[in-house]
C-alpha cells in the first residue's frame, strides 16, 4: 500500500528490490552465523592456550610460572625443568574456575551444533548462550583472582615485584569479553536464522506442519497418513480442494525419502510431475467455476511440489504463483496477491530465458491486480505489455491476444473514455467472429446436447470466459444511447455460434434472433444471410428424429 502511488515500472523495481533485500537478509544471517561460530572457536582455542601454557607469570625469559608448574630453563641442557606448583587456596580457586570455563565453553559449542540441526522452527539458542556467558564469568573470576592474589599464589622463594604478568593471563582477560559477547549473540540470534540458512535443522518427519498454512499440525489424513493439518477446517478444505484426487499419489512420493536406486528416483520424479499437472488442472477448473476458496489447496500443492522438483525462484513456479494470485484476487486478498506477483516477477527477472508466453501471463495477472486495486493507469501499462507479448506468442489476431484488448477496453470505459473502449470492443468482437466462423466450417452438424468443447474445442474454463466476455460486450452495447446495430449483430452472432458448438439450441435461437433483428436494421448487411442460415440449421436439427425415438 505504501508504494501504490508509484507508476507500475517503479513499483516493479521496488518489489524486485524487496526480493533482493530479502535475499541479502538471508546472506546477512549466514554471515552472522559464521561469525558467531568462528568467534566461539577462536575464543575456545585462546582459553585452552591460557589454561595449558606455562606463562601466567614471568620473572625473566628463563623462569616462568603457570597454574600447574613452576619452570626454569637450564642453559646447560637446553631444556625446561618444571616442578609442581605449591597449591594454595587461591591457586586452587583459579584452577577450578579456569577449567570450568573451558568445560562450559566446550559444552556450549557442542550444544550449539546439536541445536543447529535439531532445534524446532523458531527456537532460540538460549542454552548455548547461557553456557557461554557462564564460561565468561568463570574466566573473569579466575583472571581477577590471579591478578589480585598473585603474591599468595607465586612460590615463596620468588619475589613478585621482580616479575610481570605472562601472556597466558592476558589471553584469559581477552577471553572474558569475547565469551560474554558471543554468549549474548547466541541469546539474541534471530529465530529465523536456522530455517532460512540450515534446512537440515528441520528434517522431514521430525515435525508435522499443516498442508495449507504450514503451522504446527495435530491431525493426520487417515488414508494416506503422509499429510497433516492444524485443524479439521483445513483438512476438510484440502480434501474438497485437491486431496481427494491425489491422496493415493502422495503415498509413494512422500513415504520415500532417500532413494538410492536411480530408476526409482526417476519414477518418483515422474509421479511428482504428474502431481503438478493434476494440481494445475484442478486449480484452473475451480477458478473457472468461480470457486476461489476451493482452488487454493490445489494451487498451494502445485507450488510446493514445483519447488520440490525445480527449486525455489525458478521460472517453473510462475504458473503456481499466478494461479494462487488469481484465487486470492477472487477472495479480495490483495496483499497476498501483491506478494505472489512480486515473487513471480522476481522469478522472471532471474530467468532471462523466459519467453513471451510467461511474460504475457505475468502482465495479464498484474493488470488484473492493478484493476482490482484501482490503479487504472498501471493496469493499462501491464495490459499493453500483455498484448505485446501475447501477439509475439500467438499473433496479433489471436483470441488470446484479444482478451488483452478486452481488458484494456474495460479500463478505458471505467475511465470514461467510451469511444476508445468501443473501438477496442469492436476489434475483439471481430476477432472472435472470425475464429468461431472458422470452427463452424469444420463442424457442419452438431448433435444436440453433446458437449464437444471440452474434448475438441476448448476447456470448460475457456468456454466460460468466452461467454462472459461476449455477453459483457453485448450488454455494454445495448446500454449505449446510440446503439451500433452492426456491433450488436456481430456479438449476438458470436454467442449464437458459441452455443451451437456447445449444443445448446435454445440459446442459439435466442442470440440468433437478437443478431438477426440487429442486422436487419442495416440494409444489405453482410451478416444477415449467415445468421439466417445458422437459425435454419438449428431448426432443422431440432426437427430431426432422435435415434431410438421411433
Amino acid at each position: 500500500q505504501a508504494i501504490s502511488g508509484f507508476p507500475a515500472s517503479k513499483r516493479t523495481a521496488i518489489r524486485c528490490c524487496e526480493n533482493l533485500f530479502a535475499q541479502s537478509q538471508d546472506f546477512k544471517m549466514a554471515y552472522l552465523l559464521i561469525a558467531v561460530t568462528m568467534l566461539h572457536l577462536i575464543t575456545l582455542a585462546m582459553l585452552f592456550i591460557a589454561t595449558m601454557e606455562k606463562s601466567w607469570w614471568m620473572w625473566d625469559s628463563t623462569e616462568t610460572s603457570d597454574l600447574w608448574y613452576n619452570c626454569r630453563f637450564e642453559n646447560s641442557t637446553g631444556t625446561w625443568l618444571c616442578a609442581t606448583t605449591k597449591e594454595t587456596e587461591w591457586l586452587q580457586a583459579v584452577q577450578v574456575l579456569i577449567v570450568i570455563s573451558v568445560v562450559f565453553s566446550s559444552v556450549s559449542f557442542l550444544v550449539f551444533l546439536g541445536q543447529l540441526f535439531t532445534m524446532s522452527k523458531g527456537g532460540l539458542f538460549y542454552f548455548t548462550g547461557l553456557c557461554q556467558v557462564f564460561a565468561g564469568l568463570t574466566a573473569f573470576s579466575a583472571a581477577l583472582i590471579y591478578t589480585l592474589h598473585n603474591k599468595e599464589i607465586l612460590p615463596d622463594s620468588e619475589s613478585p615485584t621482580s616479575g610481570n604478568f605472562g601472556y597466558c593471563l592476558i589471553l584469559a582477560w581477552v577471553c572474558v569479553p569475547l565469551l560474554l559477547c558471543s554468549g549474548v549473540m547466541y541469546i539474541h540470534l534471530p529465530s529465523g536464522v536456522t530455517s532460512n540458512i540450515m534446512p537440515l535443522a528441520f528434517p522431514r518427519g521430525k515435525e508435522k506442519f499443516c498442508e495449507l498454512c504450514k503451522r504446527e499440525a495435530y491431525l493426520q489424513c487417515t488414508q494416506c497418513q503422509v499429510t497433516f493439518y492444524c485443524d479439521a477446517k483445513h483438512q476438510q478444505a484440502d480434501w474438497v480442494g485437491i486431496h481427494e484426487r491425489i491422496c493415493h499419489l502422495l503415498v509413494p512420493i512422500r513415504s520415500q525419502k532417500d532413494i538410492p536406486d536411480q530408476a526409482a528416483r526417476r519414477e518418483n520424479q515422474l509421479r511428482k510431475t504428474k502431481l503438478i499437472e493434476i494440481c494445475k488442472l484442478v486449480a484452473q477448473s475451480k477458478l473457472s467455476e468461480g470457486k476461489h476458496e476451493e482452488a487454493l489447496p490445489a494451487a498451494h500443492c502445485l507450488l510446493y511440489t514445483s519447488i520440490d522438483v525445480h527449486g525455489p525462484n525458478t521460472i517453473q513456479l510462475i504458473p503456481a504463483y499466478l494461479l494462487l494470485a488469481e484465487a486470492n484476487m477472487g477472495l479480495d486478498n490483495l496483499a497476498a496477491v501483491a506478494e505472489l506477483l512480486s515473487q513471480a516477477e522476481w522469478a522472471v527477472l532471474k530467468s532471462p530465458e523466459s519467453g513471451p508466453l510467461i511474460q504475457h501471463q505475468l502482465h495479464r495477472s498484474l493488470g488484473r491486480f492493478h484493476t482490482s486495486a484501482g490503479n487504472l493507469e498501471d493496469a493499462l501499462y501491464h495490459f499493453a505489455n500483455d498484448i505485446y507479448f501475447a501477439s509475439e506468442e500467438y499473433g496479433l489476431d489471436s483470441i488470446t491476444t484479444s482478451k488483452g484488448y478486452f481488458l484494456m477496453a474495460d479500463i478505458f470505459v471505467r475511465q470514461g473514455k467510451v469511444l476508445i473502449g468501443r473501438s477496442l470492443y469492436s476489434k475483439v468482437a471481430q476477432t472472435w467472429h472470425n475464429h468461431l466462423s472458422g470452427l463452424l466450417k469444420t463442424h457442419v452438424k452438431i448433435p444436440q446436447n453433446c458437449d464437444v468443447s471440452s474434448d475438441s474445442f476448448y476447456e470448460i474454463s475457456q468456454q466460460v470466459e468466452m461467454d462472459e466476455m461476449l455477453r459483457a460486450m453485448l450488454e455494454f452495447e445495448q446500454k449505449q444511447f446510440r446503439r451500433d446495430a452492426a456491433q450488436t449483430a456481430l456479438l449476438a452472432h458470436c454467442l449464437a455460434m458459441l452455443w451451437l458448438l456447445r449444443g445448446d439450441f435454445q440459446k442459439v435461437l435466442g442470440f440468433g434472433s437478437t443478431a438477426l433483428q440487429a442486422s436487419q436494421q442495416i440494409p444489405k448487411h453482410d451478416l444477415t444471410e449467415s445468421i439466417q442460415r445458422l437459425l435454419q440449421q438449428v431448426q432443422s436439427l431440432q426437427t430431426e428424429p432422435q435415434p431410438g425415438s421411433g
